[in-house]
Order: structure tokens, then C-alpha cells, then sequence
């Protein structure tokens, strides 16, 4: 059962990152119910590549003391006199297993030349799109909703089914496709063809400006009896995945529900976390959320079913309907549960129907994910012999003796290789495998001797098989996924081995764990440390003798995948004529931001695989001397080889204020160390954070016939402290020997750099006209440019929004970091407006139960000064301190008004996409703690419905709900603060005006019309980044909504 979550200090840490410098935060604060007093920030971050690679070291010479050991880096269990590692048992955390998997890879005989039929290669699929079908083999096609308009009149109406399919993302993956789950129109529209096929990614729903879409959901998953759990690691101990509040039933696994996120959607229709069903058939008392409630206008639909009613009342925009089911929701999306979904309006019609912008009906919309697919559970060759150590002292005249040990399996052959000696160094500089062999299922132990009589020692390598049953040996084939199907980490590695051995860094691990981090979580973990089974005072000393109790299955912080994922195909390519195309790009991956630019595939870089495919690759230089990129040992692109700019014209709020030209921008870091911000992003080009969207028009009118152009991102994974073994590229570092990847080839993934490819056509070159695009933006005296014509109008004037009005709006109206109001005066008016902010803040911390890496939203204590500056992080299951009122009509702030100003403190060190629920928000600026003020990124101004928060800034954002209006009668959000407890249990907390610990009952609570704010980093969401908010209503709106109710 999940164990109520209270945050026991302040420790603000997020693992896999290189080390960041903070300073203080508060020295005084009152703490948790533990008593214990809040600390200073302190270096965060506890290993990063150099850190993993001396601990592989140091365990070399460790082990070269045991008899039975060798010098490979990381023992092998063979040789600690216990079982290996098996499906679903407890994984060895410090031994030679990643506990990670990696997509197919190339294989190669023992003469280099490649063996047809493996890895993933680049670039031979089409991308399938809304207008046709592939020709590809696959037969593709992104389908487009079909409406009836009929059933109820003045509506759109669709029936969509959750189903689970079997799906072909690739080619070369083998079988007959990944076991996914998704969404199907199963109703006929009232005109034309409906294609009621699935296809991943879709069906997109495409809607009418004030014109209301109803929907009628159908969970057809299968039952639990019945195959019906998740084909994907699921951890049971994650609030609502697990036991339920009667203390034996536990939540079904396949349970669902429709979130469209950005709409503006009465909160019975928001699909948050409470409002979800099972199939029909599921057996149990839990078969569909506390909160769950239909259309009342629409006739009640029985068991496995919601009705839903979209508003459509926003200006044109893509938005996107996905999963929210609590404890289930980067489950459920990662398994496929995501569409896109787009609003229309007369402004966007108008600008088409001139040539401004390309023809509505051929805007190609790109929703990219990243994924990793199960290679074979089969023995398997030695792939590769990664040197982690060269020694000292070997002989140059007679090589050294490269043994790696014989395979386990029958019949196996034994691989082979040898080594080259530094002339000047007397060190091993290269190993070069000389014959794979075969039969592998754990990594083999490799032992390096000098020739007789040398002298020669230290030198130690991994031997890297890349089947999942030596890289992930616990993973079950039989409860998760097969060859082909889709791979979630669920190991939680950790950083450290809580003892001085390995340098008291775990050569494999990944993020930090509470008992081993300073101050240690001693005695306040409901689940602590354990007995490590692998440990062997003779055999395995390197072993430390506990472990952390962590369940296998666990939620880990993030998940970054190796594959690249557009319209549900990996790698993509899309045909393109010289001419201009809009594309509607959406961030869909789970946890992974992007930064996407163009650049031309480099033609005299060739595929591996030797069939004469050449612009598969981007050609790269070094780092040019004082540019602020480092940490990046694969250069940046070439800019000679820059593609097409991109022109963005709209984000998830819709149009901005004028387009914006990005000119293929690198990632770029701050590095001035004065800066409080050191480390954080700085330079981007298209900068996505998951959830964010971008309308984007590209221009391939100034690209030759047959050139190549490739869709490249070179975000960090996490951001900005990126961890390297999750940043694949061509010829990267062969990490394996610290739990990575190989070096990735030409032609081939695993690479997520390239995302997808274009291929420019012969046809006549249309060129776009930009001037025309930038003049339809502007207003003037006589005309109105699109962002004011089809947008709310922005809360707080600022100087960036004046040629979208044609006015001259100051430059002042910013917020320093001291401030806790602001006054203006809203466009259009005389009277100053002073609003005082709501100060919220973002924490990432340790969560109790197990020890594992959290974040969480929460409150800053008002007025806060060098006496008294504290974080308050509450969790989703506790009383929200988040409550915002409704209005009508949209209008700029008056005083008295709903608009609230939110001055989010974020103290931390991720990049946090925070999504808001019904309404957007308009970014006023950034603000670090130092005090240097940073404005919005041009494509962040407008209205967005997702922010980017970034480590040691308070973000400051305005808002002003709006209430859908809808033709039935609302009722309260009434529940208990957790629903997956007992109703009276006792719920610790701190209270968010004073910081004083304290305790409330699990009783009903009246939560108004309730919806959630969260991070969209899904693995964040979840662990415990979210709350309720409360949104209530004016009076007068109460009243209408509640006679409508009673005449319903």
C-alpha cells in the first residue's frame, strides 16, 4: 500500500548530474514533523561520468586481491558463490548488470561486416501523416477524426476506444509488432469516410472555435483475470497503483481516462487523476475514480465508460488528449495513450486562405517521443570489451594475454581479444575484440596478464553482451515485454554503496538514495537498508553488505529512452517539395526535453550496413573557443551545414504576439561561476519541455533537389545537468564498462540527436514570404495583427506585446526578486492595478517510504527575508493550498478582480515544464536569485499552458481563469484528501502559512470544480509533483450553474 508521503528535510536533489554549486537557502525555518532544522544547499549531484569510471577502477584493485576475481571492472556473480540475478528477483545494485536495456543493436561477424536484419536503421520508414497512407511496407496512415454531427445537434461527436494492439513502430524490429495501447474512433462520421483503424499517435481530433466536441470513451482494455495488467514495469507502491483503501484489493492496472490538456473544459470533463474507469467487466471494488463524472446531458453510460464535453472556446491551437489515471499515468502514456488535438478559428482561416501561412489541410503534425524496445532474451556474442583501466608497466615488446571467460551456455564459444600497449606509457591504450563468440548471457569476466616475466598491472576492461538478459537480468519476459515490445527502466540504481568502497560511488548507479546522501536518513525510512545478498566477505568484499530495500519493480526519477519516436515511427522520413509546410510539434515524450534544429545530412559520412546510405548523420565540429558548451565531447554541428530556419508562429496558447525566426542554435550553458545560475541552459534554438508545443513553418524552397535534412536535438537528459549515458549520438564513448551504452554507428540507433530525416524534392522552388507573415502579426491603426485579433488579451503590458497592439507599452512592468506585488496599468485603461503574489515553490527532496528521489510542489512562506526564507513542499495527497476564482469573460485586470500573479521558487536543480489545468498563464519574467532579471524566450510570450521552471529562479506568471461555459449544471468536487486511504485516518502535513507541522483527517473535502497543476515530466508527476486546485466560481455564476444543475 502506499504509505502517506511527508517530507521529512530540505535536501533538493535530482541524481545524474554534475556537480552544482548552490547557496544558501534557509537557516531557520521550522521543519517536518521530525523536528529536525532545514539545511544550507550544498554541492548537489553525487557522481557523474569521471565519478563511475574511478569506482569501476577502484573496484578493479579491490577485486585483484580475491583469488577468485579478476580484473574486469565489475565482478561477475559466477564469481561470488550466489545465483545470478533472475526475472523479477532482487537485482545485484553494484555488481556487473546496468539493470538498463538498449534498443536492437547492428551486429557485425568477427570480420566487421554487418549481419542483415539487426538494430534499428535510420530513416527507412515514412513518417506517416494526416494526407496519406506509407508505401513503406507498413502502411500507415495518421488518421483524422471523423465527426458526427448529427446525434447532437450543435456538437462534434466521437466514440473512442482504449484498446490494445500490437503495433509496428520499425522495419527492423522484429515480430509482428510492440505490444501498445491506444485510442480508436469506433462511430461512423456523418459524412465522408471514418477511418476507425488503429494507428498510433491518433486519431486527431480536429475542432471548431466555440463549436463543442462530446465524447464518448470506452475503456476496452482487457480485465485483469485476462491479461488486463500493464505489459510495463508497474511500482505498486506509488500512491493508486497499488492497494486500495479497504487494505486488500488492489487498483486495477488497465484503468483509463481522456485528459485534453490546454482545453478550457468544465472540470467533470478535465480527466484528472481521480476520474478514471475500468473495462466494464473488471471484477473488484475499484472500477472507476472518486471523482469521476459524466456529461449530465448525455444519457449515463453503464460500466467502462465517460462522457466527456470539450468547450472549444480558445483561439486556434494544437493541444493533445492523454492519459491522467492516478499512480498509472507515465505508464499509460509511455504504453501509447496520446493523440493530438486541434482548434481552428476565423483568424487561422483568414491567414491561409491569403497564402500567409500554408493550407490548413496540409499541416503535418509531428508528435515525438522517445522510446526503447526489448532486444532478444537470448544468449548472445560478446558485442564489445570496453578498456576502463590502462595500468602501468606492460611490456612493448610482446603483448600482453587478453582472457575473457567462456560462455555458460552449451555449446558456446568462447570470445576473444587482444590489447595495445602505450610505447612511451607502458600502458594498455586499446583492446580490440578479435572473435565475438557466442552463448553469452552475463557479462564476462575479463582477465588482462603481462607477457612472462613483465610486470605490467592494473589494466582492467567490461565485457559488454547486449542481450537483456545480461543487461537487465531481472526484467521477466512472461510479465513485461518480449522482443520488440517496449522497455521501462525499473531498477533505482543508486549513486552510492554507503560504505568507502568503490570510492563510495556505485560505478553503475544513477540517482542518489537517502540513506547514503548527507545528512543520512538514518531511522527515518519506513523501508531502509537490507541484507545484499551478493555480498561475500571471501568472494565479493567489493560488495557492500546492505542494500536498500527499494521494490523491483520501482518508479524511477526520469526515464530517458534510446530511440526516437515520430507519428508512431522510430526514425522517420518525410518527402518534402521546395516549398514552405507548417508543422504542429509536439514534445510527447514522457521526460525528455528537446531541442530541435535543422541541419543538411552530411554525405560523406556512410551507413555501417554498407548499402550506400550516405545523410543519415550530421557532421559535427569541436566546440569553438569560448562558446558556452561544455561537458560535450561530440562537438556541435557544423554551422556550414545549417538547414532552413525555423519560423515559429504559435505556441500551446496559439499565436504569438509576431513570429519568431529560430536560426539552428546549438545547446549553450551558462558558465559564468558568478552567476547564481550557473549550469543552466542558455542558448537553445526550439526548446521543448514535454507537453510544450510549437506551430512551426519551415521553408525548403532554399535547399537543392535531393538534399537530406535532418531533425536534430541536442537537449540534455535531465535538463540542465545532463547525464551522459542517456545522450546517444554517432560515435559516442562506449560507456558500457559504467553501465551505458556502445558507441553508436552511422546509418544506425541508438541516437537520439536525429530524430527525423527530410528529403527534398526536384519541383519547382516556391519561396515563403516572411515580410508578409511578419506584417499579418502587426496591428496598426487600421488593422488588427492575428495575436490580437484571436487571443485574450495579456493581463500585464509589457514592451514586447506593443507592435502585436500597436502600442508603446513600457519596459518596466518586470518583477525583481525582493518584490511581492506589482503595479500597472492593463492595456486599454487609466487605473493602476497593485496585485500581491501568491508565492508557490518548487523543492526536490527524499520521499520516506523508500529512500528514492522526489520533487514536489509547494508554498514559499510570504514576506520571507535572511530570518525566515522557507520552502513549505506539500504533496498531492494532502490539503492544497491552491485556490483561484472564475470569471465569465476574458478581460485585462481591474481592481478586486480573479487575476492572480504566481511567484514560483524553484529550489532545486532540474528543469521543471509545469502544466496548468483549464487555464493559460502569460509569463512575465524570470528572476534569479541573485537578482538578475531574465525575460521570456520570444516563443514563450502570449499565453502557455506549460512552463519551464529552472533551478535557483523564481518564475513569475499571471493569470485570470476563465469558466467554460456549458449548457448543464456543475457539481462540487466533494472527496477525501486521499482517496486511497481509510476516510478518518490521520494526515500529517505542514501547515502552508506557518510551516508548523501539523494533522488533518482523511475526511470529505469540498474541492469547488477541481482540477490539478503539476510538473509534465511524467515520472515527476507521479512521485509527487502535482496538486489540486481549486477553482471557484463568482457568485452569480455559482447560482446559474447550480439551477442548471437542478433543472438537469
Amino acid at each position: 500500500m502506499y504509505e502517506g508521503k511527508k517530507i521529512i528535510r530540505f535536501l533538493g536533489s535530482l541524481a545524474c548530474c554534475t556537480a552544482i554549486l548552490f547557496t544558501s537557502v534557509s537557516v531557520s525555518a521550522q521543519m517536518s514533523d521530525a523536528g529536525m532544522p532545514r539545511e544550507k544547499m550544498r554541492q548537489m549531484g553525487k557522481t557523474n561520468a569521471a565519478d563511475r569510471k574511478n569506482a569501476a577502477i577502484e573496484k578493479l584493485r579491490q577485486q585483484a586481491t580475491v583469488p577468485q576475481a579478476t580484473s574486469d571492472g565489475l565482478s561477475t556473480s559466477s564469481a561470488k558463490g550466489v545465483a545470478a540475478p533472475g526475472p523479477l528477483g532482487v537485482p545485484d545494485l553494484f555488481g556487473p548488470y546496468p539493470n538498463w536495456a538498449w534498443s536492437p543493436l547492428p551486429e557485425f561477424t568477427d570480420a566487421g561486416a554487418y549481419i542483415t536484419g539487426t538494430g534499428i536503421r535510420k530513416f527507412v520508414n515514412q513518417l506517416p501523416i494526416p494526407s496519406t497512407v506509407t508505401t513503406d511496407g507498413l502502411s500507415k496512415q495518421l488518421p483524422i477524426a471523423n465527426p458526427d454531427t448529427v446525434t447532437y445537434p450543435g456538437s462534434d461527436y466521437y466514440e473512442i476506444s482504449l484498446e490494445e494492439v500490437a503495433y509496428k513502430f520499425h522495419t527492423d524490429l522484429p515480430g509482428n509488432g510492440t505490444k501498445v495501447r491506444g485510442y480508436r474512433q469506433t462511430n461512423q462520421g456523418t459524412t465522408g469516410v471514418t477511418n476507425t483503424n488503429f494507428n498510433y499517435a491518433g486519431p486527431i481530433i480536429v475542432a471548431d472555435k466555440n463549436r463543442p466536441v462530446r465524447v464518448k470513451f470506452t475503456n476496452n482494455l482487457p480485465v485483469t483475470a485476462n491479461g488486463g495488467n500493464l505489459f510495463i514495469p508497474t511500482d505498486t507502491s506509488m500512491m493508486g497503483a497499488g492497494k486500495g483503501p479497504n487494505g486488500t484489493d488492489s487498483y486495477p492496472q488497465n484503468r483509463g481516462t481522456l485528459h485534453l490538456h490546454g482545453g478550457m473544459n468544465p472540470w467533470i470533463s478535465d480527466g484528472t487523476p481521480h476520474q478514471w474507469v475500468a473495462p466494464g467487466a473488471e471484477p473488484g471494488p475499484y472500477t472507476r475514480g472518486v471523482s469521476t463524472r459524466n456529461v449530465p446531458d448525455m444519457p449515463p453510460p453503464g460500466g467502462g465508460v465517460m462522457t466527456f464535453y470539450y468547450t472549444n472556446q480558445q483561439s486556434a491551437r494544437l493541444m493533445f488528449y492523454h492519459d491522467h489515471a492516478l499512480g498509472i499515468t507515465r505508464l499509460n502514456v509511455y504504453a501509447g495513450e496520446a493523440a493530438g488535438y486541434l482548434v481552428r478559428d476565423d483568424v487561422e482561416k483568414s491567414l491561409a486562405s491569403q497564402g500567409i501561412i500554408p493550407p490548413l489541410a496540409e499541416d503535418i503534425p509531428l508528435v515525438i517521443q522517445d522510446r526503447t524496445f526489448v532486444d532478444s532474451a537470448v544468449a548472445k556474442p560478446v558485442y564489445s570489451v570496453a578498456l576502463l583501466s590502462g595500468g602501468t608497466g606492460y611490456s612493448t615488446t610482446t603483448a600482453p594475454t587478453v582472457v575473457i571467460d567462456p560462455p555458460t551456455t552449451p555449446g558456446g564459444v568462447q570470445a576473444t581479444a587482444t590489447a595495445t600497449v602505450d610505447s612511451t606509457t607502458g600502458a594498455i591504450s586499446a583492446l580490440t575484440l578479435t572473435a565475438k563468440g557466442s552463448g553469452y548471457t552475463a557479462p564476462p569476466t575479463v582477465t588482462i596478464t603481462d607477457a612472462p616475466g613483465g610486470t605490467g598491472s592494473g589494466a582492467g576492461a567490461y565485457a559488454f553482451v547486449n542481450s537483456i538478459l545480461a543487461t537487465d537480468p531481472t526484467w521477466d519476459t512472461n510479465t513485461w515485454g518480449k522482443s520488440s515490445d517496449l522497455w521501462l527502466p525499473h531498477v533505482y540504481m543508486p549513486n552510492q554503496t554507503g560504505s568507502a568502497l568503490g570510492l563510495g560511488a556505485n560505478a553503475m548507479g544513477r540517482w542518489d538514495y537517502a540513506m547514503w546522501f548527507w545528512p543520512p536518513y538514518t531511522g527515518l525510512l519506513n523501508h531502509g537498508l537490507m541484507a545484499n545478498p551478493y555480498y561475500d566477505t571471501v568472494n565479493a568484499p567489493w560488495e557492500p553488505a546492505q542494500m536498500p530495500s527499494i521494490p523491483n519493480p520501482s518508479a524511477t526519477p526520469e526515464a530517458f529512452h534510446d530511440t526516437p519516436v515520430v507519428n508512431g515511427t522510430a526514425y522517420p522520413y518525410l518527402d518534402v517539395q521546395p516549398k514552405a509546410y507548417r508543422f504542429r510539434i509536439l514534445n510527447a515524450c514522457n521526460d525528455r526535453m528537446l531541442n530541435l534544429q535543422l541541419y543538411k545530412g552530411d554525405p560523406n559520412i556512410p551507413a555501417v550496413d554498407n548499402v550506400n546510405r550516405t545523410g543519415t548523420e550530421v557532421r559535427m565540429i569541436p566546440v569553438p573557443q569560448g562558446q558556452s558548451v561544455y561537458g560535450k565531447p561530440s562537438g556541435i554541428p557544423d554551422p556550414t551545414m545549417r538547414g532552413p530556419n525555423m519560423i515559429q508562429i504559435g505556441n500551446e496558447g496559439g499565436f504569438l504576439p509576431e513570429p519568431v525566426v529560430l536560426t539552428n542554435t546549438p545547446i549553450g550553458y551558462e558558465t559564468n561561476p558568478k552567476n547564481i545560475v550557473v549550469g543552466n541552459v542558455l542558448e537553445k534554438n526550439l526548446f521543448m519541455g514535454p507537453a510544450e508545443r510549437a506551430d512551426v513553418i519551415i521553408d525548403f524552397s532554399g535547399m537543392p533537389a535531393g538534399t537530406t535534412v535532418i531533425l536534430y536535438n541536442d537537449a540534455p537528459a535531465p535538463v540542465p545537468a545532463f547525464e551522459t549515458r542517456v545522450d546517444y549520438y554517432l560515435n559516442n564513448p562506449d560507456q558500457t564498462g559504467t553501465g551505458g551504452a556502445p558507441t553508436t554507428l552511422a546509418g544506425f540507433g541508438p541516437n537520439t540527436r536525429t530524430i527525423m530525416q527530410f528529403r527534398v524534392g526536384g519541383g519547382t522552388p516556391v519561396p515563403f514570404n516572411l515580410a508578409n507573415l511578419q506584417n499579418a502579426f502587426k496591428s496598426t491603426a487600421n488593422t488588427t495583427g492575428a495575436f490580437a485579433a484571436s487571443q485574450h488579451p495579456v493581463l500585464v503590458p509589457q514592451a514586447a506585446y506593443s507592435s502585436a497592439y500597436n502600442a508603446n507599452f513600457p519596459t518596466t512592468n518586470i518583477v525583481p526578486i525582493q518584490a511581492n506585488s506589482l503595479t500597472f496599468t492593463p492595456k486599454g485603461s487609466a487605473i493602476p492595478v497593485t496585485i500581491y503574489f501568491k508565492s508557490k515553490a518548487i523543492q526536490e527532496l527524499f520521499e520516506v517510504n523508500y529512500g528514492r528521489l522526489n520533487a514536489t510542489l509547494g508554498v514559499e512562506l510570504p514576506f520571507t527575508n535572511g530570518q525566515n526564507q522557507t520552502t513549505i513542499p506539500l504533496g498531492y495527497a494532502e490539503p492544497t493550498p491552491d485556490h483561484v476564482t472564475g470569471a465569465w469573460t476574458a478581460a485585462v485586470p481591474t481592481p478586486g478582480d480573479n487575476t492572480q500573479i504566481w511567484k514560483i521558487t524553484h529550489n532545486g536543480v532540474d528543469t521543471h515544464p509545469v502544466h496548468f489545468h483549464l487555464f493559460d498563464v502569460q509569463v512575465l519574467n524570470r528572476v534569479g536569485w541573485d537578482g538578475a532579471i531574465r525575460l521570456p524566450d520570444a516563443n514563450e510570450l502570449g499565453w502557455k499552458d506549460t512552463v519551464r521552471m529552472n533551478p535557483l529562479e523564481d518564475c513569475i506568471v499571471a493569470l485570470r481563469p476563465v469558466v467554460p461555459r456549458v449548457p448543464f449544471g456543475l457539481p462540487r468536487s466533494v472527496r477525501l484528501i486521499d482517496p486511497t486511504q481509510q476516510q478518518g485516518v490521520s494526515i500529517s502535513t505542514i501547515d502552508p502559512t506557518t510551516g508548523n507541522p501539523t494533522t488533518v483527517l482523511n475526511n470529505p473535502t469540498d474541492y469547488g470544480w477541481e482540477y490539478v497543476w503539476h510538473c509534465h515530466i511524467l515520472s515527476h508527476e507521479e512521485n509527487d509533483m502535482m496538486h489540486a486546485m481549486t477553482l471557484t466560481p463568482t457568485s452569480s455564476i455559482w447560482g446559474q450553474t447550480e439551477l442548471l444543475l437542478l433543472n438537469n
